[in-house]
């Protein structure tokens, strides 16, 4: 999905039931008008009952902020999304949407381009 803007992309998750948010390191590190990008996350977690899953030491702040976060390694979680056997506990099935912040752009093209 191509974003157009924000409000559109919020249509969207909100339209899934199965919407997992990938957390990078970056989100301790990074900041945006004030606030860290694992406030973000945390926020957008909570307001669509999705799980996190976090990498490096972002899942602490995650967590202190309510969201359900579990350190995960983003490229296995990555590969396990390749296939429609989904078996990770962190959410019940397969997910229909991923939410990448707080990844180098990098990476996170990497990874997106892995998941398609």
């Amino acid at each position: 999905m191509s974003v157009v803007t924000p409000a559109r992309l919020a249509k969207y998750m909100k339209a899934r039931s199965n919407v997992i948010i990938m957390a990078g390191y970056q989100c301790d590190e990074m900041e945006l008008d004030g606030k860290k990008l694992s406030d973000y996350a945390a926020e957008v977690a909570l307001k669509l009952n999705a799980p996190v899953a976090a990498t490096g030491n972002a899942v602490v702040a995650l967590k202190a902020k309510g969201a359900k976060a579990t350190k995960k390694v983003a490229v296995e979680l990555v590969e396990m999304l390749r296939y429609a056997d989904w078996r990770d506990p962190i959410i019940s099935q397969r997910p229909e949407a991923v939410v990448f912040i707080g990844y180098p752009k990098g990476i996170a093209t990497s990874l997106v381009v892995a998941v398609r």
